[in-house]
């Protein structure tokens, strides 16, 4: 299990790094955060990949979810998005958030090389 924290660790870090907000101020973990913390954290690593995506939850519904899974299928990602339970336990399911936050990540770094983190 010592490989698994290291992803998250690794996948936070990259999270940090991209300047969001939560990570900044707290030290929080994947399995801290409540799930429209969770669904903003999403949305803010799909609006850097494409601006036009942008969307600030404020509450868990199905209306603010679904343009989540919308957006991981454009990506060819509709495999890696979590399911609603799965954000609204994040405890149970860190592993699950963890793979999909990296796969966003990959993405955001395939599009923009190294130039993401500057």
């Amino acid at each position: 299990f010592f490989w698994l924290y290291w992803i998250m660790d690794e996948v936070l870090g990259r999270c940090r790094r991209l300047g969001f907000p939560v990570f900044i101020k707290t030290d929080k973990k994947i399995g801290d955060l409540d799930p429209v913390t969770l669904l903003w954290l999403f949305y803010y690593l799909l609006e850097i990949y494409e601006p036009s995506w942008t969307h600030s939850p404020n509450a868990f519904t199905k209306s603010n979810y679904k343009p989540l899974s919308n957006c991981m299928r454009l990506l060819e990602l509709a495999h890696k998005c979590p399911k609603s339970k799965e954000l609204k336990r994040a405890t149970e399911h860190k592993r699950t958030l963890v793979s999909s936050l990296g796969a966003v990540l990959d993405k955001l770094e395939a599009k923009y090389g190294t130039k993401l983190y500057t």
